[in-house]
This record gives structure tokens, C-alpha cells and sequence, in this order.
């Protein structure tokens, strides 16, 4: 090759590695870290490579997978959307060399020496469009950065992607030694291939079960809190037959000590027994009420039984919904986990305070759904700008992974802007959903 084609040869194997380590990423995978990650693949293929050849391949692995685990709490999803993308990466490699030499007779070298700018043109695009389809499948479809809860399930996937990884370098420098003949092209191609297709059915159905299993808790969390708001609704309905009955006892009964116009024992009947039982009437009866505004009866349950528990904690709960909200832009599976992780937070925050306060507020206009949720908190030791980090939390013995999976769900969507803020004794979470689809 001349030097105009060492260049493009230099130019196309940076991109070539660049798009593998990045496309298959998700959007917490940030633009500073990818720009980084270009500069060093860059300087490494050109200051290494015309010295080294493919073990530069083995310091590109190293210096990404520092790139992958630096300073984010996304290691495990990031390394693993790497491993994957690479070996996505070495097969269509392996492929395409496969298909020039059997359906046009072009040996590797030949095109590096006379086609490289037609393969730049085919692969290039190909292999883009393919990653793409992988980090939709990692992170739309499996939703591995959301695996929060099974470590040893992450563990394992990236340990078999690891070993994978690890094998396809050595037979690559293998390869590189004793030359890329056709016949070391086509075995290693259907190699790589067979190990990348039983590696990915493995993992395709591990994500499969670990998925169909978050989902059926889901939807017993779900089914428990809706049979909570329903058996609130059967005794909401028994207590109002009760007071039917007892309307005419009690008005014949006040009836009388006003016609003997014995106010005292009026105004001790009506202390003891009128005044009780209107307040027994209100509370869980008023909070129902005005979730009726929400039409979507797993949030309603979901935050109906969220109420339930912070009264048996000696919490005072206040709902404001005024206007009727028919439908949530996100994924109801998505904001019910969203919630309840806000919710856990606020109840078991207010229960340490004095106040003893949550107060839950629904807004809706034409353009967004506004949630704002507010609880009385103790001062927090630490810096707000943490308490999303992966294994921080501002309470003792627990294991801080909630705000941090809330975080990775919320980031997910485009139209969903959050933040929360602590302005003492009140600790304040605001979630806006646009409708539009847009910010």
C-alpha cells in the first residue's frame, strides 16, 4: 500500500473500532466520553499500528475497557454493550473478507490494495446500521442498564462476552502470523460466527427470562396495590350504606333534644357521635376522591396504596389533582416503577421527621403532565448531585439504587424532564411529562 492507502487503511480501522465501542452504548454514554474514545483509537492505530500490526488490537481492548468503566455508574451495561458490539464488528469483518474472496475471487490483501475505498463505502454504513440494531436490542428490548437487581445475571453475560472477546484477539494475531490465506479467513469466519450465534442465543434468552420475570413481579405489584383500591372502594360503599341508616336515628335523635331545647345534651350528641363520624368519613375517603381525577386505574392503585401506607406510618398525606389526566407519554410499567421508588423515598424520609408530612400534586395542561411530590425531610449529609449515584444514599442501610434506576428509566425518554431540590424542612421531586414528545 502507498501512503494515501496507509491512511485510509489507519482512518478505517479507527472508525471501524470507534463505532463498535459507541453505537451500541445507550444515551447515558456521554459525548465528551465518545469524543475522547475517537482521539485515543485514533493516535493508537496510528502511532501503533505500523509497528505493532494487530497486537495494537489488545491495547485498543484495554484502553477501552478503561474508557467503558471510568468515573460512570453504567460499568457493567457499558462493558457489556462493548463486548458486544466488538464481536458484532469482528464477524462482519470475517464475513465481508469471506464474501469478496468467494463471489469475486479478492484475496484481503487485494483489497486493502486496490478496493479499500468501495469496502469504507459498503462496510462502513453496515456496520453502523447493525450496531444500531444491537443497542436496540440491549437497551430498548432488554433494557440491560436496568437490571439493577441482578448482578450475578451481569456478571455472568459479561464474563461469556469477555472469553469471547478474548479468543477472537488471539486467532486474529494467530491470523496475522501465519498470514490471511482464504482458507485461515474462511475458518476463522465460520468460527467467530458459530461462537458469536450460540453466545448470543445464550444471552438472548437469559435478557428473555430476566425480562419476563421484572415484568410479572411488575404486574403483581400491580394486581396487590389495585386490590388495595378496590377493597378501599367496598368499604367506602359499606360506610355510606352504614350512614344511610343511621341518617334518620340521628336526625330523630337531634329532632328531639331540639324540640326539649336541651342544647346541652344537642351539643354533647353532636360532639360525641355527629362530629367523630365526619371525621371518620374524610381522609382516605377525600384522598379517593380526588385520584378519581387519574383514569389510569394501576397509578391510581399504585399511589392509593403508597397513601395507605404512610397513614399506618403516622404520616398525613395531601393529594391536589384538579383537572382530569387521561393518559401518562411514557411507558405505565416505566412510571410506576418511577413512583414508587419517589414514593418509598418520600415515606420513609417524612417518617424520621417530626412533620410527618407528603403532599402529591397531578397537574395537567394542554402540553405536559406535571407530578410533584414534597416531604418533610432531615437535613441530608450529602451533596444532592450524588444521591443518583449507583450504591449512595442518604439513609443508613440501604443500598442507594433507587434514584439511580429512576435516573437511567427517566433518561431514557426524550420528553420527560426531572430534577428535585431540598429547601429544609422539605425535600421537593418534580417530573415533567410533555405530551408532544418533545422537551
Amino acid at each position: 500500500m502507498n501512503y494515501v492507502q496507509m491512511l485510509f487503511y489507519y482512518l478505517f480501522s479507527t472508525l471501524n473500532f470507534y463505532i463498535a465501542g459507541t453505537v451500541t452504548q445507550d444515551r447515558t454514554f456521554s459525548k465528551r466520553r465518545k469524543v475522547c474514545f475517537f482521539c485515543f483509537i485514533l493516535i493508537l492505530v496510528f502511532f501503533t499500528a505500523p509497528f505493532l500490526n494487530q497486537i495494537t488490537t489488545v491495547f485498543g481492548l484495554i484502553g477501552a475497557i478503561f474508557f467503558m468503566i471510568y468515573r460512570t455508574p453504567q460499568k457493567l451495561s457499558n462493558l457489556i454493550s462493548f463486548f458486544t458490539g466488538y464481536l458484532v464488528f469482528v464477524c462482519m469483518d470475517y464475513l465481508a473478507a469471506w464474501g469478496w474472496h468467494l463471489f469475486l475471487g479478492v484475496t484481503l490483501q487485494m483489497v486493502r490494495d486496490r478496493y479499500l475505498f468501495v469496502h469504507m463505502l459498503i462496510f462502513l454504513p453496515s456496520l453502523f446500521l447493525t450496531e444500531k440494531g444491537v443497542q436496540w436490542l440491549l437497551h430498548t428490548k432488554f433494557q440491560i442498564q436496568r437490571i439493577s437487581g441482578f448482578q450475578p445475571l451481569l456478571w455472568g453475560i459479561l464474563g461469556n462476552l469477555a472469553v469471547n472477546v478474548l479468543i477472537f484477539a488471539v486467532l486474529i494475531i494467530f491470523g496475522e502470523q501465519v498470514g490471511y490465506s482464504p482458507e485461515i479467513i474462511t475458518f476463522n469466519g465460520i468460527l467467530f460466527l458459530a461462537v458469536f450465534l450460540l453466545s448470543s442465543a445464550l444471552l438472548t434468552g437469559i435478557l428473555r427470562i430476566e425480562k419476563r420475570e421484572r415484568e410479572l413481579n411488575m404486574q403483581l405489584t400491580q394486581y396487590e396495590n389495585l386490590s388495595s383500591y378496590t377493597h378501599e372502594i367496598e368499604q367506602l360503599y359499606q360506610n355510606m350504606r352504614s350512614f344511610k341508616h343511621d341518617y334518620i336515628d340521628m336526625l330523630s335523635s337531634m329532632k328531639f333534644y331540639i324540640d326539649e331545647k336541651n342544647t346541652e345534651q344537642l351539643s354533647q350528641y353532636f360532639y360525641t357521635n355527629i362530629l367523630p363520624m365526619g371525621k371518620e368519613m374524610t381522609g382516605h375517603d377525600q384522598q379517593l376522591g380526588r385520584l378519581a381525577f387519574l383514569k389510569n386505574d394501576t397509578v391510581k392503585s399504585l399511589i392509593f396504596s403508597k397513601i395507605l401506607l404512610a397513614s399506618q406510618k403516622g404520616i398525613h398525606v395531601e393529594v391536589e389533582i384538579r383537572e382530569m389526566v387521561e393518559e401518562f407519554p411514557v411507558k405505565e410499567m416505566d412510571l410506576l416503577r418511577v413512583l414508587g421508588i419517589f414514593l418509598n423515598n418520600a415515606i420513609e424520609a417524612a417518617q424520621e421527621t417530626d412533620k410527618k408530612e407528603i403532599t402529591i400534586a397531578v397537574i395537567s395542561d394542554s402540553e405536559k403532565i406535571t407530578i410533584l411530590l414534597r416531604n418533610s425531610t432531615n437535613l441530608i449529609s450529602l451533596p444532592l448531585s450524588r444521591l443518583c449515584e449507583r450504591d449512595i444514599s442518604s439513609k443508613k442501610n440501604h443500598s442507594g439504587i433507587g434514584l439511580y434506576t429512576a435516573e437511567n428509566i427517566l433518561n431514557s425518554y426524550e420528553n420527560v424532564h426531572w430534577n428535585f431540590s431540598c429547601e429544609m424542612p422539605y425535600f421537593l421531586v418534580e417530573l415533567v411529562l410533555y405530551k408532544g414528545g418533545e422537551k
